[in-house]
């Protein structure tokens, strides 16, 4: 079986009929690996939400959580779909799961991204939906939006004109005029340019635990910061119009 290797990295095998698994820190490209001792890997069923769908879900597990090139792929699927997923991963040896999940609402208008970095592999998967928010006006010289509840750390709109892509960040009590926003950049390029017919195309929102609108763009415009430390909760929303 051909795989990715990294150098100093493990490899991790695991044999879903008898649900058994075993790390090993490959040395040559042909090792012979001892399975007569197995540790036993730990089930887990994950309830999707209801009309969503499950596009992509991945766990990589860190054996070294200071050290990220010590990732490896534990479980990974593509087109989950509805209902549940069950499948195993290794509760020992692994210092810190990364989990990822990429789903979309049955029509498509809707897609979402859930993120969890910790000691253990949650449970359920905490998607943001449409109830969470509510767009009071949405033209390029009034775009408005209130959230219900706990605010997001920031929200984006996306705005095209024929061949113009526009888009904007803006802290969660902000309104936005698109249009006057665009023209006063004064830009040469839109020199020219019909904006008139500017026109909302995408809005979406993403909560980070603990992290306001200027904490969060401190952290995720920071190179050096995003390769030493991993947000511990994430999740994003958007909306197609």
């Amino acid at each position: 079986m051909d795989y990715t290797r990294y150098s100093g990295a493990y490899s991790y095998f695991y044999i879903p009929g008898v649900n058994l698994y075993k790390f090993h820190l490959p040395k040559t490209l042909a090792d012979t690996v001892d399975l007569s001792q197995m540790d036993t890997a730990r089930q887990i069923t994950i309830p999707c939400p209801v009309n969503d769908y499950v596009q992509i879900y991945y766990l990589v597990g860190l054996m070294d959580s200071t050290d990220i090139s010590t990732a490896v792929l534990l479980y990974d699927f593509f087109d989950l779909g509805a209902g549940s997923a069950s499948f195993a991963y290794p509760p020992k040896y692994v210092q810190k799961y990364e989990t990822q999940v990429w789903g979309e609402s049955n029509d498509k208008s809707e897609q979402f991204i859930y993120y969890n970095y910790s000691d253990s592999v949650p449970g359920t998967i905490e998607f943001q939906d449409n109830s969470k928010f509510t767009l009071v006006a949405t033209t390029n010289s009034d775009f408005r939006v209130t959230f219900n509840g706990s605010k997001p750390s920031y929200y984006n709109t996306a705005w095209s004109a024929g061949p113009v892509s526009f888009d904007v960040y803006e802290s969660p009590d902000s309104t936005l005029q698109a249009l006057s926003l665009l023209k006063s950049l004064h830009s040469r390029m839109l020199a020219g340019q019909d904006l008139s017919g500017l026109t909302l195309v995408n809005f979406n929102f993403e909560t980070a635990t603990g992290y306001g609108f200027l904490d969060f763009f401190n952290y995720a415009c920071n190179p050096s910061r995003i390769q030493t430390y991993s947000l511990p909760y994430e999740s994003e929303y958007f909306k197609s119009f």
